[in-house]
């Protein structure tokens, strides 16, 4: 736990900007955990809450005081002390990182329940708040608000269950933020093209199909969206089905590493297939029966009813 105070105490002095004597009692109290005296760490914090010593905490600090405070808590078998407190933080920081190769388990296991709980109908409001804004075209609060959906659903640590629930919604965020930005461009073919990636990457460079002695991946998930509007429908611009193709690198465990549009279809349609193209799986390349980088691209065509159809990987 040494290395954990270690960084919150850094993160203290350079995020604060009043480094005075609130600090110092937070770093008391961090030392007072350490040392596994949760009673008198709780005493310290109720202190500094307090403003006992005449300095109010900052916001950065109030969020490593609820870690804390947390943390001592549950320690202490106060259970639901702690998801009470955890909770407040959630719901005013739910981008605050908690550093997960420095905290117990126990204590993790509970901050995924709370955020699982939490994270999802803050989803939700801040989509509709989004949607609304951009209904009045209040584009710079709606670009706000689906950023943040979309940043929630980057959450590390959520279970299956709530990330679905964020996913959708951030699906459809993606989507209203790409079409946003034909209120800046003269066209669409004139946006760059959307991408994403992964957190990891394959270690040296994927082969293709055109590779001598290499084995495919094989999709075991690879659903594509249907076509829609903005408002639901699936009918074309222009009346004509719109072409696209995506390429994916598969990594050597069957995941998607990156993927781009190399020929965009549309920006409401490429951020939904992107966000999709993120929870595929694959069996993976295979060169030498040993597991390798592969890349492959997808030429989509879509039918009459919205349903894209694929073609042959290159």
């Amino acid at each position: 736990m040494g290395s954990l105070r270690r960084v919150t105490i850094l993160l203290l002095f350079l995020g604060v900007a009043a480094t005075g004597a609130a600090s110092g009692r937070v770093d008391e109290a961090i030392a007072f955990y350490d040392a596994a005296r949760y009673a008198e760490a709780l005493q310290v914090l109720d202190e500094i809450e307090a403003g006992s010593n005449g300095s109010a905490p900052a916001a950065d600090e109030r969020d490593v005081i609820d870690q804390y405070r947390a943390l001592c808590l549950l320690a202490l078998d106060r259970p639901a002390e702690a998801r009470a407190v955890l909770r407040r933080l959630v719901e005013r920081r739910p981008e605050f990182a908690f550093p997960a190769g420095e905290l117990p388990p126990r204590f993790l296991s509970v901050v995924r329940e709370t955020q699982a709980d939490v994270l999802p109908s803050l989803a939700r409001a801040e989509y509709r708040a989004g949607k609304a804004s951009y209904d009045r075209r209040a584009w710079s609060e709606a670009q706000k608000r689906l950023r943040r959906v979309v940043s929630l659903a980057e959450t590390d640590g959520l279970g299956p269950e709530a990330r679905a629930s964020i996913d959708d919604l951030a699906d459809l965020a993606r989507g209203f933020l790409g079409l946003m930005e034909n209120h800046r461009v003269e066209a669409v073919a004139s946006l760059p093209p959307a991408t994403f990636t992964a957190p990891t990457r394959p270690r040296s460079a994927p082969y293709t199909a055109a590779d001598q002695g290499v084995t495919p991946p094989v999709a075991l998930r690879q659903e594509l969206p249907g076509w829609r509007t903005a408002g639901g429908g699936t009918a074309f611009m222009g009346g004509e089905p719109p072409k696209g193709t995506l390429e994916v690198v598969i990594d050597e465990k069957g995941r998607v590493a990156d993927a781009r549009m190399s020929r965009p279809v549309h920006p409401f349609y490429d951020s939904r297939l992107l966000a999709a193209a993120r929870r595929w799986q694959y069996r993976p390349a295979t060169k030498d029966g040993k597991p390798v980088a592969f890349r492959k691209a997808i030429d989509l065509r879509f039918v009459g009813d919205g349903i894209p159809t694929q073609r042959p990987s290159r």
